[in-house]
């Protein structure tokens, strides 16, 4: 046991998540008692406030069955609410003991519906029945309720959407409308409602909806029906039908009251206890509420409601939509759209809602901001992986600028923690960044799981930007889920209106806009309205129904308040006994009616008292919403008095809690020390906007500007010492309607701050508008002669209203002000930031040649003067660029990051001035443009960095390549730009120099594929910044890397869909179109354009493209049209034409100056120009030759300072070049040089183009054997490129062999594809790329099969070779082993595991077969090793090489039959033709190493041999010396015969050191062994020519691994070779070269480009093989 303060807890008898009640006992005199503690300690303000009500609802509560309150205790840091101690335990243990029984079960019910009754009576709502709150004792029975902390005593309690986990109750007992998701408020039918949850679990042992799932319980109470009690127990039918209408879904079906329950309950207990059982009799007899309900349900809506569902449902199928509901004030418009609620909560999603106000209009985008506050409290209040991935997904598209959305919400701080401020940027790029950000922001809730709804009503006085950001919404190009639906009085929305426009200019950008028209509600509708409410049938109520229409005109809203009014003056009385009404229809007739419905409203507020009117007053002087706090503070009251006058408001449902915590602000108990109501942070709204303006018209018009500034100051004073800027925004509305009041010049001069503070937040928000209203009333409260004694403050406000009104397009009030500050600036540095602003602003209204001027005009204050002429203007110019090198003082461009930096103000004055002029300059006056990025740079140089010197190095860097030639330096300082921007953490220029670096100077130094992740840094950078106009330049030419680069064209097709449609979300024209040109290039390439055209398709006409971009003067995209025209013209074989287009590109290249498509614009000119060499006149050929001498020089200069991305540019062109000049030599060896830079660097498009040139010539020199070979190529690398078209017209002129296999590839775009649609071509590529890369038997073994696992679908596979007519296993795997086994040259019969029946039959016959089912086929049902593994499936191929077979692939499957699919086998068929042509090379390989190590043996031995015969036969011509003269004659037979022997072996030894030894039909080895000298070599060269040309060998290899020297005759007959071997089409290459042979050659000075080295033959014959694969790899 423990105690709390006097008292002593004994047990637990239940808790809750917020508190536990306990048995116990007062210490004194151990009185029983039952304490609750919050769970919590210390406990917050609201757990506090919970206790504190619920003792203030029971201490006014004497009612039999209701626990009764003793005392609040407080102890320590806590609080305890100390009731009696009812006898017996709770429900739900007594439950969990047993089932009780049906009279048991029904006398609990019919004691809580009693005591339910007098509840009611009292005027309270419990709202949380359930067993746990039900004490029971069982003998005698005693029924107390207990757990009151929800009860409300109000009879109508709103109730709001919230999240799950911030439910109230317990929701297996929860009724739907106290979910929040059914659009209903609760009364006191929820009670029955939870008591008929509770006696279902009684009479079943289960709730109706069994489970924990908080979503799954909220849609079963509001969509589900349970099954019956009947159904699962024995219970009477009657009973089980009560239980049903208790839990009926909607309030207006269920019993009306608790006393007709207690009714029915007591007549089943006296059948019961009279015959045993419960017979039926009529339910709800005895009903009677004797107060008027209105109904909450729709009357006359169905169709309007199934639109609504209809668009709610296309939205959640992945769709966004705006639906405008339009009406007059009350006629039913909110009503209508908060039926989504239902639906919502059944099928998912998320509701909020925003309302614009009359009377606070200023405040940026409030609806908005209220909508996003409920989305984030939602948010919060689920927690766990939403609340996460919210955070994640926001913080990442932020990227640093997040503070922007959380000065909008400041609430947003609690979802992703503080955030650095965000960086300041221009008006444009500010603009861009909030609409991005805030687009995110609804990107993220409306892009999940479930569609977000965003109601926003009262359009009617929705203000410009609000409706901008609106459309931004709808218009975004993000995959969302979204409905935004708009309510507005359509009889106040003209043509005129701002909400007229933006939804025609929405309908105009292709939005489908719903609309619906609500008019009265018919006389019929109201019939049935009153037929419910009153009692009694349609036609008893239609009499009174036709008089209320014509009083009404049949608006619901006004329907409703005049039928409380005829209830509250008796015209309307209850019958007593009957559950109905009755009324006096002629008195109802005669009674007078306003029309004006303000005027009626103001009648009935009129009738409350005087504490509540004033309350309402000035709430409605507040807003549409109010706080208790701000109302108690202009009230002058404290939160419970203020409450208090409330109260009644609340009571007649003309104010509305905004939180069901309002009942915490009316309980009298005191407070634990320092836990106030303002913790609680109470809201409330008006019911109507009406019942506002009714309100609001109770102050007279002429005390309202006093009434608000009275409120102003009370609030400013409230807020106390420094507000956020957010929360100023009502305070200061409130002191400007006040402004003309204001006296005191202090006062005056506060206020003027304020609105210079709420001004600035306001421009922020992008919200001009409303920011200029705030700063003018700011100027408005200066004293005079402000500009003398309050300068500061003076300036400030009116460079941001100047600023505000040119952004809001005021140009006319913008310019007055700027002169005006000019005529009172102080000094020149103000001066000076006036007219950099004042630029700013020129560049975003276009006046470019305007803005110039007056950044020169600025300059002039510090006697910085511009040249005057051209003359003048390029002497200065040089001047400036010599001057750079004499700044610089020898510095390397790097060091210049640790140059001082520039603090004095004028230097920064004067360096802003220059580099503010630069974009102006850039297109008003381009003449200027290097002028003052030279003389930035200098004056950086000379005074230090800035953040503006990144931007001056930076064009420096970009002019030190277009300009001056020194690619090096210009990088250089464009790298340096970067790390000096990067280290003065200026964001706002970072993405417009990675632009600059990215797309026109990194690629002049760097391969070009190192320019994507510059691009997309720089495109994230500029896109966070705001500045689309330098993130529009990246979109699309970042899609011309990706065309120019090389790779595979469906990448730059996914780029360009990418960019495309962000320029379409950037309403950027001219980008768009640009994009739309690359990608109909692309589809020109591909062959999806109109035949006859280059570029037109359905969907895009080239020359309207043109028009369009002329005419937004757009250089850069005209100069793409005619580049790209040239481009086909030319791939297509048009050369005039080409040449043509080429002319109209060179009018405007400079727009596309230093960009990777000059360079290629300049290789294709001097192509088109090669082509077209000798067709024309000398006057022709002359200016030809020209413009190609220019196009070499540039190509030329640039691939000596990047000849990774120029050197097959320039290549080409000089092979061409030479091919026109008659040099065929050189013209062959640059082609070759061009197609493996353009292969060495990954151009395969350019590799390709190559290929085809180079085909050409060998075909016009009638080189038939050759020519087809780099033609089918050419073929090969425009399909892997993804060019078919170009690649059709050369398959027409060079037709493939037919003994070639062809395989059809897929189309990019994702089509169907020929024969080889089955086929797995990713995995005959990969297979591919192992046969070239692997030529040791082994490892291509382990390879291959490994390869035939992956992709058969077998689980276990066989390899078997044929050696000489034997048979054996190479190599095996199973599915789940890792190992391949590779044992070459193991017998079949050795290995019972391989099914030998099936191998030798394929053998045989080289038939594929293939057995669906193995047990059902008779040839091999009966293999050992099939039945042995209960084999299901086998499939077994030939690997067939010229016409013998050289090996057999077996793939088994034991799990399932029919595994190999036809696709599977076709997969197969084509991986073995490549396998076995692999296999055979490796066994080559193989054979050729151990020729070359048995020569060498060989040879070794040959020597040996003659060395020792030689040295034999001196010693026998010694020994016979003696005997010359007896046997002279022998003697000289002998040496006759020696030397015919030592002839024979040296032949012999010249036959064998000089081998052809084939790998393929295309290539043959000769290994060289011992010393190569002068009558080697000629034998050599023979047998090398005789053999190629008798084989047409396509690679000789020369293998001198072997060769123990070359002589200098030796090297020469090589190089001959090579020379005579080229001449008959064959490629050399040359293997295993020793460092002396090395040497050798280059003291020679021989030059090997012609013969490819490798160090080892391995390497040579791999290098073979790819050189010939990749020439063959279309056709294969």
């Amino acid at each position: 046991m423990s105690t709390f303060g006097q008292y002593t807890i004994v047990e637990s008898m239940n808790e809750d998540l917020e508190a536990t009640l306990y048995r116990g006992f007062r210490t004194d005199d151990r009185a029983p008692v039952t304490l609750k503690l919050p769970r919590r300690s210390p406990p917050t303000p609201r757990d506090v406030a919970r206790l504190q009500h619920e003792y203030s609802i029971l201490q006014g509560l004497a009612l039999p069955g209701v626990v009764k309150a003793h005392v609040l205790e407080h102890h320590g840091d806590s609080l305890a609410l100390v009731l009696a101690s009812p006898p017996g335990e709770p429900l739900d243990a007594v439950l969990r003991a047993g089932r009780l029984s049906l009279r048991e079960s029904l006398a609990i019910a019919a004691a809580v519906a009693e005591i339910l009754a007098g509840l009611h009576a009292s005027g309270v709502i419990h709202k949380h029945i359930k067993p746990a709150n039900i004490v029971v004792r069982r003998e005698p029975l005693a029924v107390h309720l207990v757990g009151f902390a929800l009860a409300t005593r109000l009879s109508v309690e709103a109730q709001r959407p919230t999240s799950l986990d911030a439910l109230e109750g317990t929701l297996a007992y929860m009724s739907p409308e106290q979910t929040g998701r059914m659009n209903r408020a609760l009364d006191l039918r929820t009670d029955l409602y939870s008591l008929g949850a509770t006696l279902y679990h009684l009479l079943t042992g289960a709730p109706p909806f069994p489970g924990d799932d908080p979503l799954e319980l909220v849609h079963s109470h509001i969509a589900r029906l349970p099954a019956p009690p009947r159904q699962l127990a024995d219970v009477p039918e009657v009973v089980s039908a009560l239980v049903m209408r208790l839990l009926a879904k909607a309030p207006e079906d269920r019993y009306q009251s608790a006393s007709g329950l207690l009714a029915d309950l007591r007549e089943c207990l006296r059948q019961l206890d009279a015959g045993g059982s419960v017979g039926d009799f009529p339910l709800a007899r005895h009903e009677s509420t004797g107060t008027l309900r209105l109904p909450q349900k729709l009357y006359g809506r169905d169709e309007e409601l199934q639109v609504l569902l209809a668009a709610f449902d296309r939205v959640r199928q992945g769709a966004t939509e705006l639906l405008l509901v339009a009406g007059y004030s009350g006629i039913g418009k909110s009503a209508l759209v908060h039926e989504l609620h239902k639906t919502i909560a059944r099928d998912g999603g998320t509701f909020v809602a925003g309302k614009f106000d009359q009377l606070a209009r200023n405040a940026p985008y409030a609806p908005f901001v209220a909508a996003f506050r409920d989305l984030l409290r939602q948010t919060l209040g689920g927690g766990g992986e939403r609340l996460t991935r919210v955070r994640d997904e926001l913080l990442r598209a932020a990227d640093g600028h997040a503070q922007v959305l959380v000065d909008l919400i400041p609430e947003l701080a609690h979802v992703i923690g503080p955030q650095p401020p965000a960086p300041e940027l221009g008006p444009t790029e500010a603009l861009n960044r909030f609409n991005r950000l805030v687009d995110e922001f609804v990107q993220t809730f409306a892009g999940g799981d479930g569609p977000l709804v965003l109601f926003l009503d009262d359009l009617q006085w929705a203000d410009l930007a609000s409706l901008k950001l609106l459309q931004l919404f709808l218009t975004s190009p993000s995959p969302r889920r979204l409905l935004v639906v708009g309510a507005y009085r359509d009889n106040e929305v003209g043509p005129t209106h701002p909400l007229t426009g933006a939804a025609d200019e929405l309908r105009g950008k292709g939005l489908g806009i719903q609309q619906l028209t609500l008019g009265p509600l018919a006389p019929q509708h109201l019939g049935e309205l009153l037929a419910d409410v009153l009692g009694g049938s349609v036609e008893h109520a239609m009499p009174l129904a036709r008089v209320v229409w014509r009083k009404t005109d049949g608006n619901p809203f006004f329907v409703g308040l005049f039928l409380r009014g005829l209830y509250q003056d008796g015209l309307l009385r209850a019958s007593p006994g009957e559950g109905a009404f009755t009324w006096d229809l002629a008195a109802i007739e005669a009674r007078e009616v306003t029309a004006n419905v303000v005027e009626f409203m103001s009648q009935r507020l009129r009738r409350c008292s005087d504490a509540t009117q004033r309350a309402l007053r000035l709430a409605a002087c507040i807003g549409h919403k109010f706080t208790l706090a701000a109302l108690a503070t202009i009230c002058v009251e404290t939160p419970q008095t203020t409450a208090a006058a409330l109260w009644e408001a609340l009571e007649e449902g003309l104010v509305l809690p905004d939180s069901n915590d309002y009942r915490f602000a009316h309980h009298a108990a005191p407070a634990l020390p320092g836990a106030g109501d303002e913790a609680l942070e109470l809201s409330y709204h008006f019911s109507h906007d009406r019942v506002q303006q009714a309100a609001y018209a109770l102050v007279a018009e002429d005390q309202r500007a006093e009434t608000h500034l009275r409120i102003g100051r009370l609030l400013l004073l409230r807020l106390g010492g420094e507000p956020r800027p957010d929360e100023l925004f009502d305070v200061v509305d409130h002191l400007d309607l006040g402004l003309a009041l204001m006296r005191d010049p202090a006062e005056r001069r506060q206020v003027s701050a304020l609105n210079l503070a709420v001004g600035r937040h306001a421009k922020k928000s992008t919200a001009y508008a409303a920011a200029a209203q705030y700063l003018r009333a700011g100027i408005t409260l200066l004293a005079a002669g402000a500009w003398d004694h309050d300068y500061a403050h003076t300036y400030a406000l009116h460079c941001e209203l100047a600023e505000c009104e040119s952004l809001a397009g005021a140009y006319e009030r913008a310019e007055p002000l700027f002169d005006l500050i000019h005529a009172h600036a102080r000094d020149s540095v103000d001066h000076a930031n006036v007219y950099i602003l004042q630029m700013r602003l020129y560049q975003v209204a276009g006046r470019y040649d305007a803005g110039v001027d007056l950044g020169v005009r600025g300059l002039a204050l510090f006697g910085v003067e511009m040249p005057d002429g051209d003359d003048a203007l390029q002497l200065a110019m040089t001047d400036e660029a010599t001057a750079i090198a004499g700044n610089l003082a020898g510095r390397p461009v790097p060091s210049l990051l640790d140059a001082p930096l520039m603090i004095d103000p004028v230097h920064r004055a004067i360096l802003s001035l220059m580099v503010g002029i630069m974009p102006c300059a850039y297109i008003g006056r381009p003449k200027v443009f290097p002028y003052f990025a030279l003389k930035a740079v200098n004056f950086s140089l000379r005074n230090g960095n800035a953040e503006d010197s990144c931007f001056a190095y930076s064009v420096y860097g970009f002019m030190l390549i277009t300009v001056f030639g020194d690619a090096a330096t210009g990088y250089a300082f464009s790298e340096m730009s970067i790390q000096l921007n990067e280290r003065l953490g200026d964001t706002k220029l970072r993405g417009t120099l990675l632009h600059l670096h990215g797309d026109h100077i990194n690629f002049w130094v760097r391969p070009l594929h190192t320019d994507f992740p510059i691009l997309e840094q720089a495109f994230h950078a500029c896109v966070s910044a705001g500045d689309l106009v330098y993130a529009s330049f990246l979109a699309f030419e970042t899609v011309w890397q990706h065309i120019e680069v090389g790779t595979p064209l469906s990448e730059a097709r996914r780029a360009a869909e990418r960019f495309a449609a962000f320029a379409r979300e950037s309403n950027n024209e001219p980008i768009y179109e640009t994009i739309r040109l690359q990608q109909q290039f692309l589809d020109s390439l591909a062959g999806r354009v109109r035949p006859g055209t280059l570029l037109d398709s359905d969907d895009f006409d080239a020359a309207e493209c043109l028009e369009r971009l002329t005419r937004a003067s757009f250089g850069c995209g005209i100069a793409f049209h005619h580049i790209i025209r040239l481009i086909l013209l030319y791939t297509y074989g048009r050369h005039d034409e080409a040449l043509t287009a080429a002319a109209a590109a060179r009018e405007v290249l400079g727009a596309v100056m230093a960009m990777p498509i000059e360079a290629t614009f300049h290789l294709y000119e001097a192509l088109a120009l090669c082509a077209r060499a000798g067709e024309g006149d000398a006057t022709q050929a002359l200016a030809d030759r020209d413009l190609l001498r220019g196009d070499l020089y540039k190509l030329s200069r640039w691939a000596d300072d990047c000849p990774e991305n120029f050197e097959h540019k320039y290549l080409l062109v000089r092979a061409e070049e030479a091919r026109i000049t008659g040099r065929m030599l050189e013209a062959e060896e640059f082609y070759d040089q061009a197609i493996a830079s353009a292969r060495r660097n990954g151009f395969t498009q350019y590799e390709a183009l190559a290929q085809a040139l180079c085909g050409e010539f060998y075909r016009r020199r009638q080189r038939s054997f050759i020519a087809p070979v780099y033609m089918r190529a050419a073929h090969d690398g425009f399909i892997q490129w993804g060019a078919p078209a170009k690649a059709a017209l050369i398959a027409r002129e060079f037709p493939q062999p037919t003994g070639a296999p062809a395989v059809t590839r897929a189309p990019e775009d994702g089509g169907t594809v020929d024969v080889g649609a089955a086929l797995d071509l990713e995995t005959v590529v990969r297979l591919g790329q192992a046969l070239v890369g692997e030529i040791e038997l082994d490892k291509l073994l382990d390879r291959l099969v490994r390869i035939v696992m992956q992709n058969a679908g077998g689980t276990r596979v066989f390899l078997v070779l044929d050696r000489d007519g034997a048979l054996e296993l190479a190599a095996a795997a199973t599915a789940d082993s890792d190992v391949v086994e590779v044992v070459p040259g193991t017998p079949l019969a050795a290995r019972p595991d391989v099914p030998a029946s099936l191998v030798n039959y394929v053998a045989r016959t080289r038939e594929a077969v293939v057995l669906g089912d193995v047990a059902r086929d008779p040839r091999f049902a009966a293999d050992p090793a099939l039945v042995a593994r209960q084999v299901k499936s086998v499939l077994c191929l030939a690997l067939a090489h010229r016409r013998h077979t050289s090996g057999i692939l077996v793939v088994e499957n034991d799990l399932i039959r029919d595994a190999f699919n036809r696709g599977r086998v076709e997969l197969l068929q084509v991986l073995c033709a490549q396998a076995v042509t692999a296999v055979e090379n490796a066994l080559l390989y193989r054979h050729v190493v151990d020729a070359s190590h048995a020569l060498a043996r060989a040879n070794e031995r040959l020597e040996a041999d003659v060395a020792q015969r030689t040295a034999d036969l001196q010693t026998a011509n010694e020994r016979l010396s003696a005997e010359l003269g007896e046997r002279e004659r022998a003697e000289q037979a002998r040496a006759a015969m020696q030397e015919e022997m030592i002839r024979m072996q040296q032949a012999l030894l010249a036959e064998l050191s000089t081998p052809m030894i084939p790998i393929t039909d295309a290539i043959v080895v000769m290994p060289l062994i011992g010393t190569l000298d002068t009558t080697r070599c000629e034998h050599l060269l023979h047998t090398a020519l005789q053999g190629a040309e008798a084989g047409r060998m396509r690679v000789v290899i020369f293998d001198v691994t072997g060769m123990k020297g070359i002589d200098t005759g030796g090297a020469i007959t090589l190089l001959q070779a090579a020379s005579a071997l080229r001449l008959l089409g064959a490629r050399t290459v040359l293997t295993g070269v020793s460092p002396d042979a090395a040497s050798l050659f280059v003291d020679l000075g021989i030059d090997l480009r012609g013969i490819a080295t490798h160090g080892t033959l391995q390497d040579g014959i791999a290098f073979a093989m790819q050189l010939l694969a990749g020439k063959r790899r279309g056709a294969a």
